[in-house]
């Protein structure tokens, strides 16, 4: 891995431990949980997790889960989307990148 690459996790690592120890993040374990989940997932440069991925790997779902019965994982990314919004509107807005 290049040396800038390894900046760029850093850095990014660094953004998401002040997001994840915001207000907006602080008593949202479940939330932070995933988050965490997918920006970890991203720096291995694997796809996207689909929604059993989520369920499964961040949520401590069951095997069984099935996202075609449960929004589950669905409502938690718009809780996530809506938090990280708000973060950047206040606390983060002065963040050079965002997630």
């Amino acid at each position: 891995m290049a040396e800038a690459e390894l900046i760029a996790f850093g850095a990014r690592r660094q953004l998401l431990r002040r997001i994840l120890t915001s207000r907006h993040f602080e008593h949202a374990h479940a939330q932070s949980a995933v988050l965490s989940y997918l920006v970890e997932r991203s720096f291995t440069g694997a796809a996207a997790p689909k929604e059993y991925e989520i369920a499964v790997g961040a949520m401590n779902r069951a095997a069984s889960f099935d996202p075609r019965s449960s929004p589950i994982v669905r409502v938690m990314v718009a809780g996530i989307r809506e938090r990280l919004a708000m973060y950047f509107l206040e606390e983060g807005k002065q963040e050079p990148c965002q997630l």
